[in-house]
């Protein structure tokens, strides 16, 4: 059986207090160049995307995203007011891999196809 669990945070139900929100959604590195996430910096946890162009993605800048080893991966656009998580239990492919590349794609497609109707 699969389990589908929806949550819903509004804006007034801060975890986070937004000071630190802010510290952590701010690129930290400046100008660093990060060969293997072209047009992205890095904040307190997570990459910052500064050019969607540069890091060929159709992402906002300001998204944050970030994957673990063993097959998850997340990113967090602010300007769109999306949140995306997959967890897939296949290493690397589910972290940094091909996988990761088309879901992006597909959820930002769904959403330009969307705005059309």
């Amino acid at each position: 059986m699969d389990l589908l669990i929806i949550v819903t945070i509004q804006p007034s139900m801060l975890i986070l207090p937004r000071p630190l929100v802010t510290e952590m959604t701010t690129n930290q590195i400046g100008d660093l160049v990060m060969p293997y996430w072209p047009g992205r910096g890095f904040g307190l946890g997570f990459t910052l995307l500064k050019d969607s162009a540069e890091a060929n993605t159709p992402e906002s800048p300001g998204t944050w995203r970030m994957g673990g080893t063993y097959g998850h991966s997340w990113f967090v656009d602010p300007s769109e007011e999306l949140s995306v998580v997959a967890f897939t239990n296949t290493a690397l492919e589910g972290m940094s891999g091909r996988f990761t590349t088309e879901l992006c794609e597909s959820v930002y497609k769904g959403i330009r196809e969307g705005c059309k109707e």
